[in-house]
C-alpha cells in the first residue's frame, strides 16, 4: 500500500508538471524542465525494484519526482524486522504489509557533482548509485527532520540499472544547472541528451541474412549546425551468410577482416522535421532474416528528412540501432527530448 501510494503521488506530480510545462511554453527554462520530467520515468524504471539490505532492515527509493520548486523528490521506504530481510519480507514491505517508515529527500540537482556519481555494490547483492554535492555543499535536505546532507544514493534494481541511473542523474544535473535562457541553456542540455543516446546505442546492431550477411552499426551521433543529427554509421557485408554473429560484429567494429567489407557513412537527420509521434521500438529475433533492436522514426507529413553521403539520397524514415529493448525505449524518450530542445532553440525569442 505504501509503495502504491508513493507511485500515485509521483504520477499526479508528473501530470501537473507536464500541464504546467505546456502552459509555460514561452518560458525559456520550460524546455529543460520538460526534458527533466520526461527523463524521470526512465530513472524510476531503474530503481523501482531496488532494495538495500543492511542488518535487519531494508531501504528502498522506488520513486523520484520533481518538486514544485524544481528540486528532485526522492521517496524512500524503510522496513525493519527481527532478522535479515528475505525476498518475502521485502515484497511485504513494498505492499505495505510490514510496518515501514516513509521519507522524502529533496535534492538540488543543480548542485550535484557529476564526478561523484558511481555504482556501489556489496556482497549481499544490494547496489546503489552514489551522488554528492559540489564543493562540500549541503544540497540534500530531509525536511521532516530539518536535516541536510552532502551525499546520498538511489537504490537500484541491479548493477546494470545503476549504470543507467548514473547517466540519468548526470543528465538531470545538467538540465538543472542550465541558465534560464534557451540560447544559453541549449548546448549543455543538448550535450547531455546526445550522451544518453550514445550510451543506449553503442552496442546496438541490425543484422540481415540472405544469400549473404549485412550488418549495420551506429556507434555514435553528433549535432551539426544546431538542428541536424549526424549518425556515424558503419555498414558491413560478408559473402558468408553463415558467419557467426559475434565474429561478424567484432570484425565490423575492428575495421574488417578477410571476407568482411566495411563502409563508413554519415547519415544526417533534420531533427525539426521528425514526426515526434513516430519513434517506435522494433525488435527482430532473426526468424525472418533480420536480427537486432532499433528505433524507427518518420518525417513530418511524408517529407524527406533523412539524407546520406550522396546529396541526392533522401528518405522519409530512418532507424537507430540500440543495445536492447529497454535501451530502445530509453532512446525513444531521448529522441523526443532532443526534438523538443532543438525546436525550442529554433523558435525566435518573444
Amino acid at each position: 500500500m505504501l509503495l502504491r501510494d508513493l507511485r500515485r503521488i509521483a504520477g499526479l506530480l508528473a501530470i501537473l508538471l507536464l500541464v504546467a510545462g505546456g502552459a509555460l511554453a514561452a518560458d525559456p527554462a520550460a524546455a529543460n524542465r520538460r526534458a527533466a520530467a520526461a527523463l524521470l520515468p526512465k530513472l524510476n524504471a531503474e530503481i523501482a525494484m531496488g532494495a538495500w539490505v543492511e542488518g535487519t532492515g531494508v531501504l528502498m527509493t522506488p520513486i523520484v519526482a520533481l518538486a514544485p520548486d524544481g528540486r528532485l523528490e526522492v521517496h524512500g521506504l524503510v522496513c525493519r524486522g527481527d532478522r535479515v530481510p528475505d525476498a518475502r519480507f521485502i515484497a511485504a514491505c513494498r505492499r505495505g504489509e510490514v510496518h515501514g517508515a516513509t521519507r522524502v529527500l529533496l535534492v538540488d540537482a543543480a548542485a550535484l557533482d557529476p564526478s561523484s556519481l558511481r555504482v556501489h555494490q556489496v556482497d549481499n547483492g544490494s547496489v546503489e548509485a552514489l551522488f554528492a554535492c559540489r564543493g562540500g555543499a549541503h544540497c540534500i535536505t530531509l525536511p521532516a527532520q530539518n536535516k541536510s546532507f552532502m551525499r546520498s544514493s538511489l537504490i537500484c534494481n541491479d548493477a546494470t540499472s545503476c549504470n543507467r541511473a548514473i547517466i540519468d542523474l548526470a543528465s538531470l544535473a545538467d538540465f538543472a544547472a542550465q541558465p534560464a535562457t534557451v540560447a544559453d541553456a541549449g548546448p549543455g542540455a543538448l550535450e547531455a541528451t546526445l550522451k544518453r543516446m550514445v550510451s543506449h546505442m553503442r552496442r546496438g546492431y541490425v543484422m540481415r541474412r540472405g544469400t549473404a550477411a549485412a550488418l549495420m552499426l551506429n556507434p555514435t551521433v553528433g549535432l551539426h549546425n544546431g538542428d541536424s543529427l549526424e549518425i556515424h554509421r558503419v555498414e558491413c557485408r560478408s559473402e558468408l551468410a553463415s558467419i557467426d554473429d559475434l565474429h561478424f560484429v567484432s570484425d565490423c567494429n575492428g575495421g574488417g577482416f578477410e571476407g568482411v567489407v566495411v563502409e563508413k557513412r554519415t547519415v544526417s537527420v533534420d531533427i525539426t522535421a521528425i514526426d515526434p509521434a513516430s519513434p517506435r521500438v522494433v525488435t527482430a529475433d532473426g526468424s525472418q532474416g533480420t536480427k537486432g533492436n532499433w528505433v524507427a522514426f518518420g518525417c513530418r507529413s511524408g517529407a524527406s528528412c533523412v539524407s546520406g553521403n550522396d546529396p541526392s539520397e533522401s528518405h522519409r524514415d530512418g532507424i537507430l540501432a540500440c543495445n536492447d529493448g529497454p535501451d530502445c525505449r530509453h532512446l525513444v524518450d531521448d529522441l523526443g527530448a532532443l526534438i523538443q530542445l532543438v525546436t525550442a532553440r529554433a523558435k525566435p525569442a518573444p
